[in-house]
């Protein structure tokens, strides 16, 4: 895990490495961009050069040494991540890291604590961990995580060094994918475009076997939904949710598995597929926009969906630039209510039947 592994944040990491190299670490920092934009991936190349046994003179980790493979492996005792047990992360969870804090590091120079979705701190956890903010120990950093900085309480935010991560621009991210992953060009620009340069997301898709298969399945739902009528919006919106739906089902329990072991994977299984329906939105609102693209500029019109050109001119004269538009609006309101927590079934049919012509 190191520097050199982070894609399209060359700001973060020039800050980052002065900090190491001008010998200003600071004991607390918050990280503040979009979800799967590479925070936490910098986060852990920080953690590695900070107790690198033989790092670089650039301020970068060699990536080899012990600390180095410990980290990446996630089992260096001294380097820890933190996530929330729920919605909410909880005053229970801030007193044990709190706790773990306070005991010096076992292997390595420095103890680094990292503490994903800052913006999920309530008053009452927040307030557990303000002291060690303004007081830590010597040896340990802080690294609080958050998609939304807006959302952040103050009393954290000033309490720590910002750092923000912005998304990477399509040309570096398709690049960076191709190098890596050794994908088609193709590909590399669907997943940049898509993703819209949130590294971790598009290298979340690359690595999910049925994303493009669920894809297609959904298109191929957008092009039927050119033509359909109202009548049939609740049976493709069921056919929409059974696209959507995870390939892979969670892990059974053994027969003497706590009651609590079935909660789990029942969480588990909604929070999955709230994603891939959410990942199915997306996918509708880029054929919308394409269409609309293609409608505007004309049929060589630059497009997202690179591979459904032909499909997408095939659908341009059953769909108007107003019945588009309004399609985009009604999944814009789909993504955000399902992002509130709605229920996913009234979302995809009140959706479809706004996209429905009448």
């Amino acid at each position: 895990m190191k520097f050199d592994d982070v894609i399209g944040q060359e700001f973060a990491v020039k800050v980052l490495k002065h900090s190491i190299g001008s010998d200003a670490v600071s004991h607390a920092y918050l990280f503040a961009g979009l979800e799967g934009v590479g925070k936490t991936t910098t986060a852990l190349a920080f953690a590695a050069a900070l107790n690198c046994e033989h790092r670089a003179e650039d301020g970068d980790s060699c990536g080899e040494c012990w600390s180095c493979r410990a980290i990446t492996e996630a089992r260096h005792p001294d380097v820890e991540l933190i996530a929330p047990e729920t919605e909410q992360t909880k005053i229970d969870q801030m007193r044990e890291m709190r706790r773990r804090a306070m005991f010096p590091p076992i292997r390595s120079p420095w103890k680094v604590l990292v503490l994903e979705r800052a913006e999920t701190l309530n008053d009452d956890s927040a307030s557990a961990i303000l002291k060690i903010l303004e007081e830590p120990p010597s040896y340990a950093v802080l690294l609080l995580l958050t998609r939304n900085m807006s959302l952040a309480l103050s009393t954290i935010v000033s309490r720590c060094q910002v750092v923000r991560f912005r998304q990477s621009s399509a040309d570096v991210l398709r690049a960076a994918l191709q190098e890596r992953f050794n994908i088609d060009e193709e590909k590399a620009d669907f997943l940049s475009r898509y993703t819209e340069g949130r590294v971790g997301e598009a290298i979340s898709l690359l690595e999910d076997e049925a994303f493009f298969a669920r894809r297609d399945a959904i298109l191929n739902l957008a092009q039927l939904a050119a033509s359909a009528e109202k009548p049939l919006a609740l049976r493709l919106a069921e056919e929409f949710r059974k696209s959507c739906a995870p390939s892979d089902k969670p892990k059974k329990k053994g027969k003497s598995a706590p009651a609590a072991g079935a909660e789990d994977d029942a969480e588990a299984s909604a929070k999955s597929g709230r994603r891939e329906i959410r990942q199915g939105l997306d996918s509708l609102v880029l054929w919308y926009r394409d269409l609309l693209s293609l409608a505007l500029l004309g049929p060589d019109a630059p497009v997202i969906n690179l591979d459904k050109r032909e499909d997408l001119a095939k659908a341009l004269p059953s769909v108007s630039r107003e019945r588009t538009r309004s399609a985009l609006a009604s999944l814009t309101w789909a993504k955000r209510a399902l992002a509130g927590n709605a229920n996913p079934q009234l979302i995809t049919e009140v959706v479809m039947m706004r996209i429905l012509r009448g």
